[in-house]
């Protein structure tokens, strides 16, 4: 890989020229070097660079990815959301943000598609342990309205400007009995 990289210092906006032979190869340090799976497709769906990330993310190595049909090696991943993801990229050439789910190996990825000269470029985040947070997050919320809605005790909430925000079926029934009519989310108590 060589090439030239053209930068602006923070501090200054002076251009500062980077040649990526002396550098050691910069841009290809950098993309093995991130923590994020990365990917180059070409328009052939060849798979051209990998990084290690990406290949231990789909449980390969990278020897085993360069050169290969990604939908011929990776079927799994064929035919839904993500190819065509894909596909819409790589004919529009926007750029694209898709979460997928797959479900062979219970796991969640946040990919970010981008159009590349010669195909497309995919940073892959996998997003397993923030969906089962998440998840379980939805299902403790979902216990807890339960418990709160079932127990024979009046609970309500109410804002600043004591405006009735939520309540349980206790606090409706008691309600009713008090005034007569339903409580109303909003209204002054």
């Amino acid at each position: 890989m060589m090439g030239i990289i053209r930068a602006v210092k923070v501090d200054s906006q002076v251009p500062q020229t980077i040649n990526t032979l002396e550098s050691g190869n910069f841009a290809f340090d950098l993309l093995a070097g991130i923590s994020d799976g990365f990917v180059v497709i070409n328009q052939d769906w060849i798979i051209t660079f990998a990084n290690d990330q990406l290949a231990s993310s789909i449980r390969t190595s990278v020897d085993q990815l360069i050169g290969k049909n990604v939908w011929g090696l990776l079927p799994d991943f064929a035919g839904g959301p993500f190819q065509e993801a894909c596909i819409e990229v790589m004919n529009t050439r926007r750029k694209r943000m898709i979460l997928s789910h797959f479900g062979p190996w219970n796991t969640w990825f946040q990919n970010r598609i981008f159009p590349a000269s010669n195909g497309i470029a995919i940073f892959s985040t996998n997003i397993t342990y923030e969906k089962r947070l998440e998840h379980s997050l939805i299902k403790s919320e979902a216990d807890l309205e339960s418990l709160v809605e079932n127990i024979p005790y009046a609970i309500f909430s109410l804002d600043l400007d004591f405006k009735l925000l939520k309540y349980n079926g206790a606090f409706k029934n008691f309600w009713i009995q008090i005034v007569g009519e339903e409580p109303e989310i909003g209204s002054v108590s």
